[in-house]
């Protein structure tokens, strides 16, 4: 069994995957209606549309409105897309994507770095899609209405299985107009297990996303040069934004040194400060609510939490996330019981916090005993470890 990843895209396009297992095999016979949607698309050198995309994950929700432009060229699928915040175009082996907001670009070799591939359910992906899955696992269920058009219903299952006891998936349902076999609404679930930097989550994750296509030309007459379209005038590159306000990383509070002063607020509003705990061990964890590692360790802190909860002990858990209702929904949807702090990033600046997540353990007298940044599986032996020593 193959590894199969699908990539996510966040902040200053840091990839995550999210790990599923599927059986990969070529899927020669198809339904016969699927068989006519994907020839109609081969058949139409240039096409262009609309897609509505509305997408749930663990890093947030999202939507978006797109226009998306499709050339079959001799090399395979070219295309371009723009969406509210974002631009981008492959052609030539080469993905330019224009960050619209924050006026910089990237480019990249691999087109699934596109936000379009990552974020929403484009054509030439749901082709790629069609062509990778067993004919076996695609089946035609009943018709159904979308929006008042009634709609031949396909569903698509890349991967259903059992991974470390629990279920993962990985299934698109497809909804083709009866009349022209184009595609009016598509939904693709997928549940597994996030992994980054060699970590992965104890517990599977869901994503959903869902598409509405609309205002589809068929080889229309005018069609933008996609190999033509460049980055603007005064954009800067990637590492050009993520270097232009920086300041020099400051290293980690070394053991030994007084922790600072500090003052924050928890989800229900209250005021808790350094002076509340004086003579408490206190485990600090800075966190931020699109950090993969971050999600990896919430059952660390929680078992943390239990096994402490009788002890002299505060944990501090600081999501560093600007805005209260991130965190609150945040909180909700990894069912995190234990107090959390919300705008911390005032507090995380004291502490010199880069990466995410970091934690700090300070001592009945007020200095750092322990820290460490990133999440790792023998990360709570050490913690454990630590706290018993200042306890």
């Amino acid at each position: 069994m193959d590894d199969i990843s699908l990539r996510l895209m966040h902040k200053k396009n840091h990839v995550l995957l999210l790990l599923i297992l599927i059986v990969s095999l070529s899927a020669k016979a198809q339904s016969p209606v699927l068989s006519k949607f994907v020839q109609k698309i081969k058949a139409s050198k240039k096409l262009s549309y609309v897609s509505v995309t509305n997408n749930e994950s663990p890093f947030g929700d999202n939507a978006d409105t797109i226009t998306v432009y499709q050339h079959h060229a001799k090399n395979g699928w070219q295309f371009a897309g723009q969406g509210r915040q974002f631009r981008e175009a492959y052609s030539d082996s080469s993905l330019l994507q224009i960050n619209l907001k924050d006026n910089f670009y990237s480019v990249y070799k691999d087109y699934r770095f596109s936000k379009m591939y990552g974020n929403s359910s484009p054509l030439f992906k749901l082709l790629e899609v069609i062509d990778k899955t067993p004919a076996a696992n695609i089946h035609t269920l009943q018709d159904t209405i979308i929006g008042k058009v009634r709609c031949h219903h396909i569903r698509i299952t890349k991967n259903d299985t059992e991974v470390r006891g629990k279920r993962t998936y990985d299934i698109y349902d497809l909804y083709l107009n009866k009349k022209n076999l184009l595609p009016v609404y598509s939904e693709n679930r997928i549940q597994g297990y996030i992994e980054k930097g060699g970590s992965s989550s104890e517990d599977v994750f869901r994503l959903t996303n869902r598409n509405t296509y609309f205002d589809y030309r068929i080889n229309p007459k005018h069609f933008p040069d996609i190999a033509g379209i460049k980055a603007p005038a005064g954009f800067m590159t990637l590492d050009q934004f993520n270097n232009k306000d920086s300041h020099p990383v400051q290293a980690r509070l070394s053991a030994g040194e007084k922790a600072p002063e500090w003052s924050l607020e928890n989800l229900d509003g209250k005021i808790l400060t350094s002076e509340d705990v004086k003579n408490k061990v206190i485990l600090f964890d800075f966190f931020g609510s699109y950090c993969a590692p971050c999600i990896f360790s919430i059952p660390m802190i929680k078992r943390l939490h239990e096994k402490y909860k009788n002890a002299n002990v505060q944990f501090v858990p600081v999501n560093i996330d600007p805005g209260k209702e991130s965190a609150l929904k945040f909180a909700s949807k990894y069912n995190i019981t234990y107090p959390s702090f919300i705008k911390g990033k005032s507090v995380a600046d004291q502490f010199h916090v880069s990466p995410i997540p970091t934690f700090y353990l300070v001592d009945k007298q007020g200095k750092i005993a322990f820290s460490a940044d990133g999440y790792s599986d023998d990360l709570e032996k050490t913690l454990i470890s630590e706290i018993d020593k200042v306890l």
